[in-house]
């Protein structure tokens, strides 16, 4: 459970920060552009996550280094909880991340990049309960498991158009207000 609040708390933390930068630059902007610009960005990531175009994401790819990792179980499940949750610091090949903070910063205020972070923090952790789980229930077949759930591109695009069409809605909604 350390691990799971500690990469909501990342994601939080982050995600208010994000979306703070995107809002302070964006928020005299008419909504009318920012939905504009807003459609743009998802069509273009749109097509990045179908591989008709190529963009450089921003990302650190970085991993955990091990001596990171060298305390009590409790601490290491806190820094790995963080790291990972704020989504800044590993490596990120989908745009959803992205694609959350410029629309809760463009759409939002700050407070909403808050509860958008936290929900993609604890979304990072899915995975690895997902994993565990498999793993307790079937030993005899958990590597051929995980290799098959991370090497997956598919099931990644449809959850990314999922997502996309789920904020296309909240666009239209959030026009009509």
């Amino acid at each position: 459970m350390l691990y799971f609040f500690s990469a909501v708390i990342g994601g939080a933390v982050t995600g208010f920060f994000l979306t703070f930068m995107i809002y302070t630059l964006t928020f005299w902007l008419s909504i009318e552009n920012n939905i504009l610009v807003l459609f743009i960005l998802c069509i273009t990531f749109f097509l990045y996550e179908c591989k008709l175009n190529t963009l450089r994401l921003p990302s650190v790819k970085w991993q955990v280094p091990s001596s990171w990792l060298q305390g009590s179980r409790n601490l290491n499940m806190i820094v790995w909880g963080l790291i990972l949750g704020s989504g800044m610091f590993t490596y990120i090949p989908f745009t959803t991340f992205y694609y959350l903070h410029l629309f809760t910063g463009f759409l939002f205020e700050p407070l909403y990049g808050f509860l958008a972070g936290s929900l993609y923090g604890a979304g990072r952790t899915a995975a690895t309960f997902g994993i565990n789980a498999f793993r307790c229930t079937t030993m005899k077949h958990s590597n051929k498991i995980v290799r098959v759930m991370w090497g997956s591109n598919s099931i990644f695009r449809i959850l990314t158009l999922l997502f996309y069409i789920f904020f296309l809605l909240i666009f239209y909604f959030k026009l009509d207000f």
